[in-house]
């Protein structure tokens, strides 16, 4: 299996984890791109991502982002394109159809090995596997997102090996403190839902229970590499993965929304 971030077929690779470890209730498929709907829950679940980075002329370029455009205004939703740093030829089509950027993220990834397998600060982590336990998700929706129904609407449809870890913030009684969530595909797993409690951190719950996911799926669902997306401006998000050992950074992307009216 090829390590060298250069690869195209790492990259495949990790695109494909991602879009399965946070799906879609409904897709469509158009001519090497996939459209994703859910309701309006989250950019990435309701976002064009190409598969591949195309050939297209101008002219067919702009019939599949009119396409798109009529997709989802029959949702109710604007058309929303993810575009990554080597779709060269998709931004300026957009732009030029009045598209505006937002949400930038890099991809960060790292190889699995020893950090992983030794159990780094995983005491005290509950790790629920395949679905999520009613405190986890009570827990999420404190924490990140109260729309408990939409975020169902992704994590049900999840059929790749998963796993939800949480740690409490102040042993067994006390409110959970602290979840993430990882999905595995391909051999690469990735990490989704991170959030600690304000009033608890830089106790070092989310590096606990990253690393507990970590382990989980090295030495439970076999993964060889990992792979995350955080918003640039997540400062201490980056500073936290960078000590976990994510310092590649794949690609970046932006999300470009289309214009009102």
């Amino acid at each position: 299996m090829p390590s060298d971030p250069r690869d195209p077929a790492l990259l495949r690779r990790v695109e494909e984890a991602s879009l399965n470890s946070w799906p879609a209730p409904r897709q469509v498929l158009l001519d090497g791109w996939v459209l994703r709907f859910a309701g309006g829950y989250t950019r990435r679940a309701n976002s064009v991502t190409p598969l591949d980075p195309g050939q297209d002329s101008p002219a067919a370029l702009s019939a599949k982002i009119k396409a798109c455009e009529t997709l989802y205004a029959a949702q109710g939703l604007p058309a929303l394109v993810r575009v990554r740093s080597f779709d060269t030829a998709l931004a300026p089509a957009l732009d030029a159809r009045g598209y505006t950027a937002e949400g930038l993220s890099p991809v960060l990834w790292m190889p699995l090995g020893p950090v992983a397998s030794s159990g780094h600060a995983t005491q005290g982590v509950e790790l629920c596997e395949g679905r999520p336990g009613p405190d986890w998700l009570d827990a999420q929706a404190r924490l990140s997102s109260p729309d408990v129904t939409a975020r169902a609407r992704v994590l049900d449809p999840v059929t790749v090996p998963c796993a939800f870890a949480s740690s409490r913030a102040d042993g067994p009684g006390s409110p959970l403190a602290s979840v993430a969530f990882g999905a595995v595909h391909g051999g690469v797993v990735c990490l989704h839902l991170v959030a600690t409690d304000p009033a608890f951190q830089r106790r070092g719950l989310s590096r606990r229970v990253v690393s507990t996911l970590l382990a989980w799926a090295r030495n439970r669902a076999g993964a060889q590499e990992a792979s995350l997306q955080v918003a640039a401006e997540n400062a201490g998000a980056l500073a936290l993965y960078a000590k976990l050992g994510f310092r590649t950074e794949l690609f970046h992307y932006q999300y470009y929304r289309q214009p009102a009216g």
